[in-house]
């Protein structure tokens, strides 16, 4: 199917949730019955096109349920890929890697050759180079560095993906190279991390950052359904089909239960100003972790904190230490 939804990244919206005092197990569970707050409240105007689109779309999900639900359930499986990037684009020294994981390549690149290995987990349509700016301060620490391009995104094969795929993914990456010492994961990838290491603790790094997380599978859903609008059959069909294909509940996924059992030592960094991921998410999660540190910046972002050099020495003074 070639038909575009009509959102894109800069699209995405602030979720001004209140975060409950006994709130533990899923991203709805995060409002309060005083909360009137909606996810339509956003600092990113649409075009004048995607509004149009976005109406399309609509009038299908009214009259034509079945094509809606092809086209919802295709898009949000099949992610669009962040602007291309070569070798070039990343750190000196970078050797490329690659392996099979369901009938796919993944590539990646490894810069040094420590046994301490660092691991960069990028974002939901994101790559490798929007994780770059933090290899070379870490390599010249004298640790090695290993970031791959997860399923169905920059350089690896462009095919379908969910979130336990990812979850896999990182497993088999993680037992191909070697333990990590430390990871450092960003977005839809530090929920993933979180997963996987829960269901593999063998492979618990010493340190774990994770970079404005979100709360759960839960969560990307409820950003991807309030950009485009879907109605709510449409967003139960997706809930029901994410948890049919994967064999996953998605509650069981939420960070901050998850998070209580996992030893490594946490640092979360979350922007108070991140209109992708609410902040609140980060804070929620440094207080389930214990003895984790919560780092809070300011007018940096969903993307900029990635590039920001306060941020970037506070995670890898917390990664070396």
């Amino acid at each position: 199917m070639n038909t575009t939804l009509p959102f894109n990244q800069n699209d995405l919206v602030q979720a001004n949730y209140s975060i409950s005092s006994t709130a533990t197990h899923s991203g709805s569970n995060l409002r309060t019955k005083q909360d009137k707050t909606t996810l339509h409240n956003t600092d990113h105007k649409l075009s004048t096109k995607t509004q149009i689109q976005r109406q399309v779309v609509l009038g299908i999900a009214k009259v034509l349920p079945q094509v809606a639900k092809a086209l919802t359930w295709h898009h949000f499986i099949h992610p669009r890929k962040a602007r291309a990037y070569t070798i070039e684009d990343l750190p000196a020294q970078a050797f490329p890697l690659s392996l099979q994981h369901r009938g796919q390549t993944l590539n990646g690149y490894r810069w040094g050759s420590s046994e301490k290995r660092i691991y960069l987990v990028h974002g939901w349509e994101s790559n490798v180079s929007k994780m770059k700016h933090f290899v070379q301060p870490l390599l010249n620490l004298g640790y090695q560095v290993i970031a791959f391009d997860l399923p169905a995104h920059g350089n690896s094969t462009h095919k379908d993906t969910n979130f336990k795929d990812w979850m896999n993914a990182l497993e088999t990456i993680m037992r191909t190279y070697g333990k990590a010492h430390g990871v450092i994961a960003h977005s839809c990838g530090a929920t993933m991390t979180v997963n996987m290491l829960a269901k593999n603790p063998d492979l618990t790094p010493e340190k774990l950052s994770l970079i404005s997380p979100m709360l759960s599978a839960k969560t990307h859903i409820d950003v991807f359904s309030s950009v485009v609008g879907l109605p709510t059959y449409l967003i139960d069909m997706l809930i029901s089909r994410l948890e049919r294909t994967t064999e996953l509940n998605l509650e069981d996924t939420c960070v901050t239960s998850l998070i209580q059992n996992i030893k490594a030592d946490g640092l979360i960094c979350h922007d108070h100003d991140d209109t992708y991921i609410s902040y609140d998410y980060g804070k929620a999660i440094a207080k389930a972790w214990e003895n984790a540190k919560l780092y809070s910046s300011h007018k940096l972002g969903h993307r900029r904190i990635l590039k920001n050099t306060v941020v970037i020495d506070k995670i890898v003074q917390h990664t070396i230490t």
